[in-house]
């Protein structure tokens, strides 16, 4: 149930905090990263891909970013993948998160299989949502309902970033709900 908030600049690292969950955990455990663009959830997934082949020689047999690209029959994989507990990553838009996915992730989430939540570019949940993107506004209380259909407050949330202003990491502390079981990493 611990949160992690990332405040590193750009090259520091922050995307590792996303890999290490699924290569540590193995199958059975899904990480969700929320996203805010389809470039970058592409290019994420592409890096996560090759640090899965050093694990292992099979191929993943759905897509790691979930994106309105994907044709209907991949889109299914993935549904079934979170379903199985097959998927151990899926970088994902706000919009995807709390919408058509919500359901599945749900599920996922009540049966102990969703392991970590990354909030990507956290700062965004933020500044964007009344006018633009309102779906990034719906991410705290995506994340608190996932919570609390866990079996075990074991979901680990983390919330990466590198523009972190002190008022902006006290107002993603209040949005998310974050205790005394929050750690601060900065650079």
């Amino acid at each position: 149930g611990e949160t992690l908030i990332a405040n590193l600049p750009t090259g520091s690292g922050k995307s590792v905090l996303s890999q290490l969950p699924p290569l540590l955990m193995g199958p059975g455990f899904l990480t969700l990263v929320i996203i805010p663009t389809v470039a970058l959830a592409l290019d994420q997934a592409q890096r996560m891909e090759s640090l899965f082949k050093f694990e292992s020689a099979e191929k993943q047999l759905s897509p790691l970013a979930y994106h309105a690209g994907l044709s209907e029959d991949e889109r299914r994989d993935v549904w079934v993948s979170i379903q199985n507990g097959s998927q151990r990553i899926l970088f994902v838009s706000p919009e995807h998160a709390t919408g058509s996915l919500r359901k599945v992730l749900e599920n996922a989430s009540k049966e102990g299989r969703l392991s970590h939540v990354v909030v990507d570019e956290a700062h965004l949940v933020i500044g964007w949502g009344n006018g633009f993107r309102p779906a990034f506004q719906l991410i705290p209380a995506l994340i608190k309902n996932f919570r609390r259909l866990s079996p075990q407050p074991k979901l680990r949330l983390v919330l990466a970033s590198a523009t972190l202003t002190g008022s902006t990491i006290s107002a993603l502390q209040q949005l998310f709900e974050v205790d005394q079981r929050v750690y601060l990493v900065a650079g």
